[in-house]
């Protein structure tokens, strides 16, 4: 699975919808959406990404499904 399909499958798994998940990440409706209709991390920040995983409660690398591994990321 990609990025979004990762992001969808846990939101949906928790029951939220893409306007809660947006509340409980602190982003706005439309940076969900465009994560979610991502295919890579490109054109979403890395910290966009680590506050959606704390928001869903799910350890990031399993967002990240392992596509990163090996790489580096200065927050």
């Amino acid at each position: 699975l990609k990025i979004g399909e990762m992001v969808k499958y846990y939101r949906i798994q928790k029951g939220l919808t893409q306007k809660k998940l947006a509340k409980k990440s602190k982003k706005h409706i439309s940076t969900i959406q465009r994560l979610e209709s991502q295919t890579t991390i490109g054109g979403v920040s890395y910290n966009t990404v680590i506050d959606v995983s704390n928001a869903l409660k799910i350890p990031l690398n399993r967002v990240l499904n392992n596509e990163y591994a090996g790489y580096r990321f200065i927050i």
